[in-house]
C-alpha cells in the first residue's frame, strides 16, 4: 500500500505543476496580447476582426506577403490588396505610416507587406466609409453590410 500512496501523490504532483504551468502560459498570452492591444492605440470589437478577417481572406484567399498586378496595371498588395498610392495617401492620413515615407522605401523595406499595418489602414477607412476601396468584397462577401463601429 505505501507504494500506490507514494505514486499517487506524485501522479498529483505532476498534474499540478502541469496546471500551473499551463496557467502561466496562457495568462502570459493574454497579458501580452492586451498590452500590444493598449501600445497600438487600436481595440478591435469581436464583430470588427470578424469583418476585417472576412475582407482579408476575401481579398487575398488567406495568402500574405504577395503583390499581384490589378485590372489597371499597378500592384496590389496582399493582404488587403492596398495599391501603393491609397497605401501611403491613407496611412499617412491616419497617422499609421511616417509622413516622408516614399514608395520606394515601402517596397524595400516591406512595410506595405505588414499585415498589421494594412489592418489598422483599413480599419479607419472602414470607419470612416470607405468600403469602396474594396468594392467586390463588399458587395459579394460582405453583403453591403456597413463596419461595426463597435
Amino acid at each position: 500500500m505505501p507504494t500506490f500512496r507514494l505514486t499517487m501523490k506524485k501522479n498529483i504532483c505532476i498534474y499540478a505543476l502541469v496546471l500551473i504551468i499551463l496557467t502561466l502560459l496562457l495568462s502570459r498570452f493574454c497579458v501580452s496580447r492586451v498590452t500590444y492591444q493598449a501600445q497600438d492605440e487600436t481595440y478591435l470589437t469581436p464583430a470588427q476582426e470578424a469583418y476585417l478577417g472576412t475582407l482579408r481572406f476575401c481579398e487575398s484567399r488567406g495568402y500574405e506577403n504577395d503583390r499581384i498586378i490589378d485590372s489597371n496595371k499597378k500592384f496590389s498588395y496582399k493582404p488587403y490588396m492596398f495599391q501603393m498610392d491609397t497605401f501611403l495617401e491613407q496611412g499617412k492620413l491616419y497617422g499609421v505610416l511616417d509622413k516622408n515615407l516614399t514608395d520606394k522605401q515601402a517596397e524595400k523595406s516591406r512595410i506595405i507587406y505588414d499585415r498589421k499595418i494594412q489592418e489598422k489602414i483599413a480599419y479607419f477607412m472602414l470607419l470612416d466609409g470607405k468600403q469602396s476601396n474594396w468594392l467586390n468584397c463588399y458587395r459579394t462577401k460582405l453583403n453591403r453590410e456597413p463596419f461595426p463601429k463597435n
